[in-house]
């Protein structure tokens, strides 16, 4: 991972992934009087920024709640959980750097993990001492937080659909742990670099890539195991359906060469296709579509591989304001 760079960045919430509608109008108290301001939300049928926070950070990692009624934001050390509205809620410094977020699908959890970095101007910067955190999303109380190790700087974190169960990526481990105290249920050292790993909604599947692609059940039982090198590309992103049946892996080859992926639950590839850019994260929703970020925007996929949109990030750029359509795109 490259190293870390503090900047002066915005959190910009965007309508149209928040599923926000001009129905009611909500209406909060002025700060400096006691009249109200109303806040109309805009009607996006394109994407548009509801709201925006200045950051004084690098935010690394943001998750919405699977009910779009609050935001959770890492903003360097720091913890920021918003309302729809844009009104923080709560916030909680950590002392690591927020690396992921999960919320759980009831919304009554949290996870987070970050790490620390030891070094600095002169010398190699390290990335170090793991830490998990759990909090109650509603009261932002702080359940419980478990330490990984001075070795093992967590990069990802997914909480089962009721928070019961969560998989931890440690880089050089995986973990799974009980969503209640925290406890280790499994952790599978891998020896290497762990680049991408996800999680059944249910916890019963863990998918990780740590050379090979390995999939595990929720006693830490390989299930199956797919040689990533047969791929002819470098593994960086891995996404499993919430119910198990099927994975997505994306892959690099340079800069300009990817492939996407699918595997059913039991690995055999059911598809491939070729993209000209690394998969550099995937996101799936129940309907198996699947939406790819790359170097120079997005790509979305139906279930059977066909190539639904190309999001270039010059559309992207292109929106215009006031929540106006932009044909073809969204």
């Amino acid at each position: 991972m490259a190293g870390f760079i503090p900047v002066m960045v915005t959190v910009i919430i965007v309508g149209a992934y928040l599923g926000l509608t001009p129905a009611t109008p909500p209406t909060t108290v002025s700060a400096t009087s006691n009249s109200t301001t109303t806040i109309i939300t805009p009607d996006c049928s394109a994407p548009c920024a509801v709201w925006t926070k200045p950051s004084g950070s690098n935010p690394e990692a943001l998750a919405i709640s699977p009910d779009d009624s609050f935001v959770a934001v890492g903003n360097d050390q720091t913890l920021q959980v918003f309302n729809a509205q844009g009104n923080e809620l709560w916030s909680y410094n950590t002392s690591h750097v927020i690396s992921s977020i999960s919320i759980s699908s009831n919304d009554q959890y949290i996870a987070v993990g970050g790490w620390q970095i030891e070094g600095g101007p002169g010398t190699a910067a390290a990335y170090t001492n793991g830490e998990v955190y759990l909090f109650n999303a509603a009261s932002g109380k702080l359940l419980w937080s478990k330490d990984t190790g001075s070795s093992n700087p967590v990069w990802k974190v997914v909480l089962s659909s009721d928070g019961s169960k969560l998989s931890v990526d440690t880089e050089n481990s995986i973990m799974y742990l009980g969503g209640a105290e925290g406890n280790t249920i499994w952790s599978y050292s891998t020896g290497g670099n762990v680049v991408g790993m996800d999680m059944s909604a249910d916890g019963t599947l863990v998918v990780a890539s740590m050379g090979p692609i390995v999939a595990f059940n929720d006693q830490g039982t390989i299930l199956w195991s797919h040689p990533a090198m047969t791929l002819a590309v470098s593994v960086n992103s891995v996404a499993v359906s919430s119910d198990g049946s099927y994975v997505w892996v994306g892959s690099a080859v340079d800069g300009y060469n990817g492939s996407l992926y699918l595997f059913n639950k039991q690995g055999v590839a059911l598809w491939q296709k070729q993209i000209y850019s690394p998969a550099l994260s995937i996101q799936t929703g129940d309907n198996l579509t699947t939406f790819v970020s790359t170097n120079w925007g997005a790509l979305l996929y139906g279930a059977d591989g066909s190539l639904l949109k190309n999001i270039t990030s010059s559309a992207i750029a292109s929106i215009p304001s006031g929540c106006s359509p932009l044909p073809n795109f969204w």
